[in-house]
């Protein structure tokens, strides 16, 4: 079983790309602190396609807390030097706006296909 959960705030804004077939999608990086200690920060890219993407670029700014759901893969790609290299990604299945110290006025869960 592949499943992520994690709750982490943007590290930047998103930004709706389009794939080479017409698809919306955007990449993100979401900062998670560590559990014992709260001042360190693990980093981690996201990818989300669809409506998440969608939701994302519209709503996602900047230092706004969400918890992610997704599955871990690895993309593999050739870097400049021409070397082989992989990384891991958390492909998105849902997103929801966490609870923060100023907590939203409504539940804005939302789950995507």
């Amino acid at each position: 079983m592949n499943i992520v959960a994690m709750s982490g705030r943007l590290v930047e804004d998103v930004e709706l790309r389009q794939s080479k077939t017409g698809k919306p999608y955007c990449t993100l990086t979401i900062a998670v602190q560590k559990p014992k200690d709260h001042k360190e920060v693990d980093f981690f890219d996201c990818i989300a396609g669809g409506q998440t993407a969608e939701f994302l670029a519209k709503h996602g700014k900047k230092g706004d807390a969400f918890e992610i759901y997704g599955s871990l893969t690895l993309r593999e790609f050739t870097d400049k030097n021409n070397v082989k290299r992989c990384k891991p990604e958390i492909l998105l299945n849902s997103v929801s706006f966490a609870l923060t110290r100023k907590a939203r006025p409504a539940d804005h869960d939302l789950d995507f296909d």
